[in-house]
């Protein structure tokens, strides 16, 4: 639809509060650790995201679950140009300690739809 949309996904800033699994943080959500922008693309839409290496996965995906209204995975291309699937927490921390060391503020990720158990079995 082209819309883009901005969050937090550090858990206390307003985009993110309200829900449980939040992050206990100070008044940005962030803290001061290095952020990252995630830049998260879908069907010609961006949805921006700030991370930092000790964002909760778990957090991230339920906040854009919810924008979304359906179960997301994330991918991203590395360097090699290999896909790589955000599948765990050290996958997320992973990808902001490389972006950070590198000086790069800004990572694009691939939001896909992620099947449900009742599709998969029809």
């Amino acid at each position: 639809d082209g819309q883009s949309s901005r969050a937090d996904a550090g858990g206390g800033g307003a985009a993110a509060s309200g829900g449980t699994g939040s992050l206990p943080a100070t008044p940005d959500g962030l803290g001061s650790a290095p952020r990252l922008r995630l830049k998260c693309r879908f069907e010609g839409g961006i949805r921006a995201v700030a991370v930092t290496a000790s964002s909760s996965l778990r957090v991230l995906l339920r906040r854009l679950e919810e924008d979304y209204g359906f179960a997301v995975r994330l991918e991203y291309r590395d360097a090699d140009g290999d896909s790589i699937m955000l599948a765990s927490q050290n996958d997320l921390q992973e990808l902001v300690d490389h972006h950070v060391a590198y000086g790069k503020a800004v990572a694009y990720v691939n939001v896909v739809r992620q099947a449900v158990a009742a599709e998969e079995q029809a």
